[in-house]
């Protein structure tokens, strides 16, 4: 894999926002949310957007003090399902996401690219909440990953999310 290689990230909590994302990408403060991000190492903006409905459901857990209240996590099939939001970046871009989401810096973690190859969760393998990798399959060519948790501890935890955080999940359709 080289650094050309693509993913579909796949939205399912605030990222849905698209500003939101782009605080991740290029860095500054949260729309709505406490704090800042370091953006990627790559700020490109996504190269397109779209939308996949999976069988896996959206859970409200644990407590985040950037929205004080409960996050959302891509959970186990429930027979409700629910749209994701793609967004076309690259692998790195993936990656530096996926290590801001667990209050790291880009660039701190990495996966080896091997992964692409596979569907199916990878718990495990980022540090913090979210430390599940999951890939949804492919979608246009691309494939489509997201991350998780897999700790007990957080899906043990049910909690309301609070109003701002779900102004940017609400905020979104995969319909618009």
């Amino acid at each position: 894999m080289t650094s050309e290689t693509r993913v579909w990230y796949a939205a399912y909590g605030s990222n849905l926002n698209r500003q939101r994302l782009m605080a991740y990408l290029q860095g500054g403060p949260i729309p709505g949310g406490a704090g800042s991000q370091s953006g990627c190492r790559d700020s490109e903006p996504p190269r397109r957007e779209s939308a996949l409905w999976t069988s896996r459901g959206r859970l409200f857990c644990g407590w985040s003090e950037r929205w004080q209240g409960a996050v959302a996590f891509l959970g186990p099939p429930d027979g409700a399902g629910v749209w994701l939001r793609l967004y076309d970046v690259s692998w790195e871009q993936f990656q530096d996401i996926t290590a801001q989401e667990n209050g790291l810096a880009a660039g701190e973690w990495s996966l080896d690219a091997s992964f692409l190859n596979r569907n199916g969760d990878l718990p495990g393998a980022a540090p913090g909440w979210y430390d599940t990798v999951v890939h949804l399959g492919d979608h246009l060519g691309q494939p489509a990953l997201c991350f998780t948790t897999s700790q007990s501890a957080i899906l043990e935890s049910p909690g309301e999310p609070s109003e701002a955080y779900m102004r940017h999940i609400l905020g979104w359709s995969p319909h618009v």
